[in-house]
C-alpha cells in the first residue's frame, strides 16, 4: 500500500513539475523577447530581463531532484509543507541536488532544517552555471542548527544556475531537510565581446606597462612583443628576439612582466625558451624610443633545463605586496604522471612549481627572499614558493588584495583553479601528480601531506585546457583554450565562492589580460585577433 501511494504521489508530482517547468520556459522566452540589445554588440551571453518584469519566486519545482540516498521521500522536501521532510536514512556525508534544463538567475537558497537533536552541522553549497562548471559557492562550517531552523544563503549579485547541490559533511543523526527553496531573480548583467582585427601571429599574452601610456603589449609566441595603441597595431615590434627562441609545440616567447619601477627604470622582464629549449628569464630595457626595446640590453636572470617541448609554463608576475618576481613553471613533460620521481614533487627541481625571486634589489643576477618557505631547507631549490603543479598557465594577482590565482591545466579529467591568499607564507603543495582537480589519479605511488585543494574545476565536456587570467572587480577571469568560453570566479568570503559564465568568444583563447584601466581582453591564438570582453546591464524603457 505504501509503495502504491508513493507511486501515485510521484506521478502527481511529475505532472506538477512538468507544468511548472513549461511555465518557466515560457516566462524565460517572454523575458528574452523583451530584452533590447544594442546594434554594436557582436555577440553576448544571453538576455537580461527588466528587473521589474518578474519578482523572485521559488523555482524548486522547475527542476529535477536527485539525492545520495532516500529517493522515496525526496518530494517531501519541495512540497511547501514544513511538516514533511526528505531524509537520507543515514548520516553524513550525503547530498541533495536540483538540476534545471535552463540556467536561472538565483538570488537566495533557503534550507529548513529537519534535525532531532540540536548541534553543530557542516554543509556545502555547490552551484553549476550554464556552462556546467560546478563550483563551491559557500561552506557552512560547524553551524549550530535545530529542528525547524532556516539556513538562508544569499546570492548577491544573482548567479545563473543550472544545478544546486547541497552536500552535508557533518550532521546530528540522519541527514534530512524539511524544505528546500531556490529563489529566482532576473537582475544580472550580460557580457559580450568585440573584436580588434589585428592579424597577430599566435598571441599568447596581453598586458600593460603601468606607465599611463594606454598601450597594450601583446606577446607573439614566435618571439615578438607587439604594441597596440588605440586599437591599432604598431608596425614595428617593441621587441623581437625570434632568433633566440625555440617555438616548438608549447615553447616560445611566453610572458612579459613590467615591474612597478618601469615608468622610471624602463626595464622589464620576459620568459622564453632558448634554442636549446630551456627556460630563460631575462631583463631588457627600452631604448630612447619608448615603443622600441633594445634587444642587445638583455641580462639573463635565470635559466633552467626543460626536458620536453610541452608543459613549460612561463607566466611572470610581480607580487603587488612584496615586489618580487613570481615565475610559473610547468612540469616539463607530456607523459603519464606515474613517472617517478615526478618533477612537480621533486624538491630540488624548478619544474611544476611557482618560483619567487628578488630581481629589483640590485643583487646580480637575483636574490632569494629570506622568507621563501624553503630558503633554508636542505634538498629544496630555494627559489620554490609552491609546488605540485602540472602546467600553471596564466596565473594572476588581485592587485587590490594581493591574493594569487593559479589556473592549472589538467590531464585526463579536470581543469582547475588554485587560490593562494595574500597572507600565505608559501609552501603550498597543490597535489599533482597524485591528485588531478579533486580526484586521485590512482596511478602514482606516494602521497601528499595536506594537499591544497582547488576552488573550482571543470571537466572535458567543457574544454581541454584552462588558461588565465586577470582579476576584474575582485573576480578571476579565465577561459578554455579549446572552446573559447570565458568565466569569472570570485571569492565572497573565507569559504564562499561564486563562478559565473560570461561569454563564448568562438575561437581558441590563449589568455585573458587587462589594460591599465582594468578592461578585459582575450587573445585569439588561432586567428591572431584581440577580443575585448565587456559587461552591459539591461535597463527598462
Amino acid at each position: 500500500m505504501k509503495g502504491s501511494a508513493n507511486r501515485e504521489r510521484n506521478a502527481s508530482l511529475t505532472s506538477i513539475l512538468r507544468l511548472r517547468h513549461l511555465a518557466g520556459v515560457a516566462a524565460a522566452a517572454l523575458l528574452a523577447a523583451c530584452t533590447i540589445v544594442p546594434d554594436q554588440i557582436e555577440q553576448h551571453r544571453g538576455t537580461t530581463p527588466d528587473k521589474a518584469q518578474l519578482e523572485a519566486v521559488n523555482i524548486t519545482g522547475w527542476g529535477t531532484i536527485s539525492v545520495s540516498r532516500g529517493d522515496d521521500s525526496l518530494p517531501d522536501a519541495i512540497d511547501g509543507n514544513p511538516d514533511t521532510w526528505w531524509t537520507a536514512y543515514d548520516g553524513a556525508p550525503q547530498w541533495f541536488a536540483l538540476k534545471f534544463t535552463l540556467p536561472y538567475p538565483v538570488t537566495m537558497i533557503e534550507l529548513t532544517v529537519a534535525q532531532a537533536n540540536e548541534g553543530p552541522t557542516t554543509h556545502e553549497i555547490w552551484l553549476r552555471d550554464e556552462s556546467q562548471t560546478l563550483t563551491l559557492f559557500k561552506r557552512l562550517v560547524n553551524v549550530t542548527t535545530a529542528d525547524g531552523d532556516i539556513l538562508a544563503i544569499d546570492i548577491d549579485p544573482p548567479q545563473h544556475v543550472s544545478e544546486v547541490r547541497i552536500v552535508t559533511r557533518k550532521s546530528q543523526g540522519w541527514v534530512a531537510w524539511r524544505e528546500v527553496r531556490i529563489l529566482h531573480s532576473t537582475s544580472s548583467p550580460f557580457w559580450f565581446h568585440s573584436k580588434m582585427k589585428l592579424e597577430l601571429v599566435s598571441p599568447v599574452q596581453l598586458t600593460h606597462a603601468g606607465d599611463g601610456s594606454g598601450r597594450l603589449f601583446v606577446i607573439e609566441k614566435e618571439g615578438r612583443i607587439r604594441i597596440v595603441r588605440d586599437g591599432l597595431l604598431v608596425e614595428a615590434p617593441f621587441l623581437d628576439i625570434s632568433e633566440k627562441i625555440s617555438a616548438a609545440d608549447e615553447q616560445g616567447l611566453l610572458s612579459v612582466a613590467f615591474p612597478p619601477s618601469y615608468p622610471k627604470s624602463q626595464r622589464f622582464y620576459v620568459s622564453y625558451n632558448n634554442t636549446e629549449g630551456n627556460t630563460v628569464v631575462s631583463r631588457f630595457a627600452a631604448s630612447a624610443n619608448p615603443d622600441i626595446a633594445d634587444p642587445d640590453s638583455e641580462e639573463v636572470i635565470l635559466t633552467f633545463e626543460q626536458i620536453d617541448t610541452y608543459h613549460n609554463g612561463g607566466t611572470l608576475k610581480f607580487g603587488p605586496r612584496d615586489g618580487f618576481l613570481y615565475i610559473a613553471s610547468g612540469d616539463g613533460l607530456e607523459t603519464k604522471p606515474g613517472t617517478i620521481p615526478h618533477h612537480s614533487q621533486e624538491p630540488a627541481s624548478m619544474l611544476g612549481k611557482i618560483l619567487r625571486i628578488d630581481v629589483e634589489s640590485g643583487k646580480k643576477p637575483y636574490s632569494i627572499p629570506p622568507d621563501n618557505p624553503f630558503a633554508s631547507t636542505p634538498g629544496y631549490a630555494p627559489e620554490v614558493w609552491a609546488l605540485g603543479l602540472r602546467n600553471p598557465w596564466g596565473m594572476a594577482f588581485d592587485y587590490e588584495t594581493g591574493d594569487l590565482y593559479i589556473s592549472d591545466t589538467g590531464w585526463l579529467t579536470s581543469e582547475e583553479i588554485n587560490f593562494q591568499p595574500a597572507d600565505s607564507p608559501g609552501g603550498e603543495n597543490y597535489g599533482w601528480p597524485m591528485w588531478e582537480g579533486i580526484l586521485a589519479t590512482q596511478e602514482v605511488e606516494g602521497t601528499v601531506d595536506n594537499p591544497v585543494w582547488p576552488v573550482a574545476v571543470y571537466g572535458r565536456q567543457l574544454g581541454c585546457a584552462i588558461v588565465g587570467g586577470a582579476v576584474h572587480q575582485g573576480a578571476f577571469v579565465y577561459a578554455d583554450f579549446c572552446t573559447g568560453s570565458v568565466w569569472a570566479l570570485q571569492r565572497r568570503a573565507e569559504h564562499e565562492w561564486k563562478n559565473e559564465y560570461l561569454v563564448n568568444i568562438g575561437v581558441p583563447i590563449s589568455s585573458i589580460g587587462a589594460d591599465e584601466s582594468g578592461n578585459l581582453y582575450a587573445t585569439g591564438f588561432a586567428d591572431g585577433n584581440i577580443y575585448r570582453v565587456s559587461a552591459l546591464t539591461a535597463t527598462s524603457d
